[in-house]
């Protein structure tokens, strides 16, 4: 898990900065985050993963639409996703661990 969040924290940050590079602003509002219920926690995992999946294909959705009018944000786009890829692989090493049968 910890491996997990700090790969989230250098994207947030990662992502933070590029954003400020192309004149936006970034800040640290975590007030939109929700934590996902859950019985146990493999449920919590598993709501981890499939979050980080979909935004994961958000962001190849994202990369194909802005390729080739603006390559610079497709590359941005691109590289989000492949971090999202690693994420997912270590969430999915956890959920795993925690239930080797639930995700066959």
């Amino acid at each position: 898990m910890r491996a997990a969040a700090k790969e989230q924290e250098q994207l947030v940050s990662w992502l933070r900065d590029e954003i400020v590079a192309r004149g936006g602003e970034g800040n640290d509002n975590t007030g939109s985050i929700s934590i996902k219920e859950g019985k146990n926690h493999w449920v919590r995992v598993v709501h981890d993963m499939q979050d980080n999946l979909a935004l994961e294909r958000r962001y190849n959705e994202q990369a194909i639409r802005y390729d080739p009018a603006l390559p610079e944000v497709a590359a941005l786009f691109r590289t989000l996703a492949r971090e999202k890829g690693q994420i997912s692989a270590l969430l999915r090493d956890i959920a795993s661990l925690a239930d080797p049968h639930a995700l066959d």
